[in-house]
């Protein structure tokens, strides 16, 4: 009877058994489930949170060739300037198409910007199809989502600068301000010159000004520093990264010059009237870094 007494004395039992349950709660629950928690969780979480971004980087391309071939036939004379071309590009890339003479690079640039049409294949700008398009809706895509270059210039002589860049909209076109356009070229001062009161450089931006004028989503430039010498082919050089790198726009520049290689995203090569490589350069060097 004395033993069921002690041991069943409330007092003592209650003041072992809370403390040893309270503390022991609190110190092996907490530790393991907050701190512990959130140490292993944030890391993951962060890295979660990282992975899926990158999928963004492999986003579709603006631009992409399928098996596309091009035939022209004068009489009983069939040529074929293209065959078999796959390609990608991706917006705000500065591309430069390299090959021989007659390997078919012009001609590509004109299927690029709807300015010709493919024999074969397909060509995807931003989702759609172009080669299933009609006449109305090619017009309208050359018109808004394409601006083209070309070597000589193509400015107006009785024009000033201002109004060679102004004259997009006399043509129908919704385009910027002027005077944007011309400081996106580094021209603004030189907006009341007439082509004759330019050096070549000068009228060439004032074209590029032109054709960034009306806001496409694709330049094209056909041998844009054919025509100019080492100094202001530079020049020219520096404005078209600029709207790749600054103003995210998507430069396709057809030349001969291998050397433009080197300030390029990507370098596509063609020759025999096909894409026979493709190469991403990882580090493109500063146009003013050059020299031909």
């Amino acid at each position: 009877m004395q033993l069921k007494k002690t041991s069943g004395s409330e007092a003592p039992v209650q003041e072992e058994k809370e403390p040893e349950q309270e503390p022991a709660g609190q110190e092996e629950k907490e530790p393991e489930q907050e701190p512990a928690g959130q140490e292993e969780k944030e890391p993951e979480q962060e890295a979660a949170d990282q992975e899926p971004k990158e999928p963004e980087v492999d986003r579709e391309p603006l631009i992409r060739f399928e098996n596309v071939g091009k035939i022209y036939q004068t009489g009983q004379i069939v040529y074929e300037a293209l065959h078999d071309v796959n390609l990608e590009v991706m917006e705000g890339e500065l591309v430069v198409i390299l090959g021989p003479s007659g390997a078919g690079k012009s001609t590509l640039l004109n299927l690029l910007g709807g300015l010709d049409g493919a024999s074969s294949g397909k060509i995807y700008f931003g989702g759609e199809d172009i080669t299933a398009f009609d006449d109305r809706r090619l017009g309208k895509f050359r018109a808004v989502d394409v601006g083209i270059v070309f070597q000589f210039y193509n400015l107006v002589p009785t024009l000033t600068a201002y109004e060679n860049v102004d004259l997009m909209q006399d043509l129908g076109v919704k385009i910027m301000d002027p005077m944007k356009a011309l400081e996106m070229v580094g021209l603004a001062d030189r907006k009341d010159n007439f082509p004759s009161q330019l050096s070549g450089g000068q009228q060439q931006r004032i074209s590029i000004a032109r054709a960034i004028a009306k806001m496409p989503r694709l330049l094209l430039c056909d041998e844009p520093t054919g025509a100019l010498d080492t100094n202001t082919g530079k020049e020219v050089l520096k404005t078209l990264q600029d709207q790749s790198r600054v103003y995210h726009k998507t430069v396709v520049m057809v030349t001969h010059n291998s050397l433009f290689a080197d300030i390029a995203d990507k370098v596509v090569w063609v020759k025999n009237g096909t894409v026979v490589d493709v190469t991403v350069n990882e580090a493109p060097k500063e146009a003013d870094e050059l020299n031909w």
